[in-house]
């Protein structure tokens, strides 16, 4: 069979078949596997894209055709389908002798990745298109420049995003921004935001939004005016992941990098504390990095104090990892003070 006829089968099957939800690739994993798994030799596999991190090659809205393939098939700026200690996602191929993966604004994968396919298609507004030779040029293109803009641009470009001195510049920029709890018809834009601000927490995220959040747990998520996540944590036990520690806990408070430091952080703490509280919550916990200041002193400064060296120590045993950092446990009652 052909690669146009396999593409002209898959559009069929496709205008019938569910969408999976997906960041710049897809998310639960069965559903990925059980797509690539099911298209006959020749034919496509699509998934829909709604991240913008490879944009303008794709877009939110677009799909994505994904031919099944191994590492050892991926040519020099392909757009392949890994998956990097976790998450599902695309990388541009930047070398394959020894093979590099990157994104296309310059930042390398350091993790170890899994390769399940390539781009091999995208369809747009009705119209169908191969990704060719031009448009691999193109993104390898785009991720070398984007590589090295950032070994030269990448100090000022941390300085803009983090000095007391840009905040009002950084306050215009992101503007006004509303804070509510999330739902699941925010899954495209919270994982949008997961794979940018809080990419080992993307996959749990993708899967409780629209599965135990919609009546447990306590997500809560920063909106600017285009509806675009600037910041994100949630109040959940973590029991209810098989993780043998009591009560609930503040989780993953992750702010877009230019929104940092504006106060952000504190306030998605308060709502998902107010709103644990509202649902009869008394108490919440929090571990935080002993090498993340900032972190600490926003815990610190919200209240919490240090919990029972017991509580501690047990947290440290189910949380943490031979050769990760320890964590500092906090606790506090409910409602913060003021």
């Amino acid at each position: 069979m052909s690669w146009h006829r396999g593409v002209e089968r898959a559009e069929r099957a496709a205008s019938s078949a569910p969408r999976v939800f997906s960041g710049d690739a897809a998310a639960p994993g069965g559903d990925v596997l059980a797509r690539l798994r099911a298209a006959a030799p020749g034919e496509l596999a699509w998934l829909p894209v709604n991240g913008r991190t490879f944009a303008p090659l794709l877009r939110p809205g677009d799909e994505m055709g994904i031919e099944r393939c191994g590492g050892d098939a991926l040519r020099r700026g392909d757009l392949a389908l890994v998956r990097c200690g976790g998450p599902w996602s695309v990388r541009v191929v930047a070398a394959v002798q020894p093979p590099r993966l990157g994104t296309l604004h310059g930042a390398m994968e350091d993790d170890a990745c899994q390769v399940h396919g390539r781009v091999m298609a995208v369809r747009r507004g009705g119209r169908t298109f191969e990704f060719g030779a031009t448009h691999r040029a193109a993104a390898w293109a785009m991720q070398r420049a984007g590589a090295g803009a950032r070994r030269v641009l990448g100090p000022a470009l941390r300085f803009v995003r983090s000095s007391p001195a840009t905040r009002r510049m950084r306050a215009r920029h992101v503007g006004q921004v509303r804070i509510r709890r999330a739902g699941p018809g925010d899954a495209a834009a919270l994982d949008a935001f997961a794979a940018e601000a809080l990419p080992r927490m993307r996959d749990l995220i993708a899967r409780q939004v629209r599965g135990r959040w919609a009546a447990e747990g306590f997500p809560v998520a920063a909106f600017d005016a285009r509806g675009t996540v600037r910041g994100f944590t949630f109040v959940d036990e973590y029991a209810a992941e098989g993780v043998a520690l009591p009560g609930h806990w503040v989780r993953s408070v992750g702010v877009s990098p230019w929104a940092r430091r504006l106060g952000l952080g504190r306030q998605l703490v308060r709502a998902a504390c107010a709103e644990a509280y509202r649902d009869g919550v008394t108490r919440v916990y929090a571990d935080v990095r002993e090498d993340n200041a900032a972190s600490l002193a926003m815990f610190r400064g919200l209240g919490f104090t240090e919990a029972p060296p017991e509580l501690a120590a047990a947290a440290n045993a189910a949380l943490v990892v031979p050769g990760e950092v320890r964590r500092v446990i906090f606790e506090s009652p409910l409602p913060l003070p003021a």
